[in-house]
């Protein structure tokens, strides 16, 4: 699967999954999502001409971009809910700078993986080995 067919699938994953949580609380909200020239997806959900959302599916090269981190400030600076899709290799150290980004309190976002087969899943805690 090209990097293209990939990123089209898992912004299509996360849309559906965008529209089950989205859809009970605000019908009327409206998801777009475009994909830029370098290959990185945003996907925006929007209501009554505010953003309620804003998710960035990135890509291997796109996650190492120092801007990243200034979009990330704005959105949630912005009160809105940021959510950050990486590669699966980079999860774990996504979900950690995530972490020291907000000094450890937690504002309003969520971190996804996904693989090379667009399979999306949700990056928690590390888990306990001993539990």
């Amino acid at each position: 699967m090209s990097d293209k067919e990939l990123m089209k699938l898992v912004i299509g994953k996360r849309i559906e999954i965008i529209s089950k949580e989205v859809g009970g609380l605000f019908p009327d909200a409206k998801i777009r999502h475009t994909i830029d020239p370098e290959g990185r997806g945003v996907i925006s959900v929007t209501m009554d001409g505010y953003f309620l959302s804003q998710e960035f599916v990135e890509t291997e090269l796109s996650c190492d971009r120092p801007e990243r981190w200034t979009e990330y400030l704005k959105v949630l600076g912005d009160r809105m809910r940021l959510v950050i899709v990486v590669p699966e290799s980079r999860a774990r150290s996504m979900r950690l700078k995530m972490l020291e980004f907000n000094r450890w309190w937690l504002f309003c976002y969520l971190v996804f993986s996904y693989d090379d087969k667009g399979n999306v899943r949700m990056v928690g805690r590390p888990l306990d080995e001993g539990v």
